[in-house]
This record gives structure tokens, sequence and C-alpha cells, in this order.
């Protein structure tokens, strides 16, 4: 197996986001590229199902306690209180379900917002890649986030997305406008004239507080 150090950074950016060259043409052009608006609608569809399955859940579980607190206190010997409690726990259950519905579809929206536009960002600029130091209060002992800036625009990124960019170059990405999803990188090779850049290798062992005090 190739090692990545010996891989080109066109490469390394390709496997890393998954595009090819074609999708790249596309997105220069400003538009998604075919293969590129299906993953957002497969996106998008696991985004909307995968939130309204733990909105209704959430409402079923609304409801059983509902029930416990309006049933039980009753008992089961008076028709009429457990037909006004049914219709108490269906009107509150439904309120809750039309929340729900409603803002699982709100978060999804960009997606859809994105492909019914079709529309692609660029933004060019020399990359700033940073280690986001853990709040104070986490107990857990997830690895510190990694933070990918270019110009007025950031992401967080995996570890082997970030090791597929050299700190300080100048890069071009493309990124969907609403919901901020990256699509495609390249590397710009025409340099520019500024500080020696630093590997992003070399970047994860620099602390954050480090970064900022060395900065202008």
């Amino acid at each position: 197996m190739e090692s990545k150090t010996k891989r080109k950074p066109d490469e390394l950016l390709m496997d890393a986001f998954g595009f090819d060259e074609d999708d790249l043409a596309a997105n220069r052009a400003g538009k998604l590229s075919a293969r590129q608006r299906a993953n957002l609608e497969a996106v998008y569809r696991d985004t909307r199902h995968t939130k309204l399955y733990r909105s209704l859940v959430g409402i079923l579980i609304t409801t059983v306690i509902l029930t416990g607190i309006l049933l039980f206190p009753q008992g089961f010997n008076d028709l009429l209180s457990i037909v006004q409690a049914f219709s108490i726990i269906g009107l509150l259950a439904l309120g809750v379900a039309a929340f729900a519905v409603r803002n699982s579809l709100r978060k999804a929206n960009p997606l859809f917002d994105d492909l019914k536009d079709g529309l692609v960002k660029p933004v060019e600029g020399r990359v700033q890649l940073d280690v986001v130091p853990p709040l104070q209060t986490s107990r857990t002992f997830k690895p510190p986030p990694l933070y990918l800036a270019i110009e007025d625009q950031g992401w967080r990124i995996d570890r082997d997305t970030f090791l597929a960019f050299k700190n300080g170059d100048p890069y071009a990405v493309y990124f969907t406008p609403h919901s901020h999803t990256i699509l495609s990188v390249e590397w710009l090779r025409d340099p520019m004239p500024t500080q020696a850049p630093t590997d992003s290798t070399n970047a994860l062992e620099i602390p954050s507080s480090e970064k900022r005090k060395r900065s202008p």
C-alpha cells in the first residue's frame, strides 16, 4: 500500500473528501455534480428519517408517562374519566407530534435548500489548521476536535481530512451554501509569499494557545 507521505496533495484531498476530477470540474463551474447530488439526497433522507424517528420515540415515551399520570389516579371505574383522560392525552400527543415533525423537517431544510438550488460556493485562501482544546468540564477521553479555517469560513474535520492539508498553503474549498458541506478541495499551486508552510502533522502537536501566541 502506498504511503500517504508519497502521494500527491490532490490525491490525498480526493480520498479525504470523496470526490473526483468530474466532481471538481462541476464545482468550479458553481454546480453540483450528479454524484454529489445523489449523495446529498441520501444524506437528506437519512437526516430527515432519523430525526423523525427520534421524535416519534419521544412522543411514545411522553404518551406513556401522561397515561400513567392521568389514568391511574382515576382508576378504571369511571368510564367518563377514562374517555376524558384519553382525549387530553391525544391532544397533547398530537401537539408534540406536530412540533417534532416541524422541528425534524426544519433541521433537514439546509440540505433540501442545497438540493433545490444546486449551487456551490467557493472560498480561496491560506488554510489554518488548529486543534480545538476540549472543555475543562468534559470527563470523556475523546481526542480534541480538529478545525479547518480559510478566510471567514471554518469546519470541524476528522484526522484523515486534517492530514490531507498542509497548514498555511493556499487552497480552494468548494462547499454548499446552506448546509456548509465541503464537496471538494484543490491545492493552489501558485506560491503566495508568506511564512514557510507548516505540515499538518506538526500542527497536531502545537497547542492552540501556543499557536495564538505566535500569530501576529
